[in-house]
């Protein structure tokens, strides 16, 4: 399956999910969860200019970026700027 390519000084990030049960054992409800914050880089642009590649994990704040399905797949574009930082 192919994947979306980043112009510019965009990342393509896969955010992480949520997890659907606690280390205990219980299912945890996900209607009232905020999304995770974090992802894993998969490309991108061509005049970003900091030092991220594939493979990264990026955190990013709650509301930044534009989430977009691509045949069937849920990804996030995030301009270079938006980033707070590499683990």
């Amino acid at each position: 399956m192919t994947q979306p390519k980043p112009l510019n000084n965009l990342v393509l990030v896969d955010r992480a999910c949520n997890p659907t049960t606690s280390e205990g054992g219980i299912v945890l409800p996900g209607s009232d969860e905020p999304q995770q914050c974090h992802g894993i880089v998969l490309g991108t642009g061509a005049k970003v200019t900091e030092p991220i590649s594939e493979g990264d994990t990026v955190l990013f704040s709650r509301y930044s970026g534009t989430e977009l399905t691509f045949q069937g797949k849920t990804y996030v574009l995030i301009r270079e700027e938006e980033l707070l930082a590499t683990v």
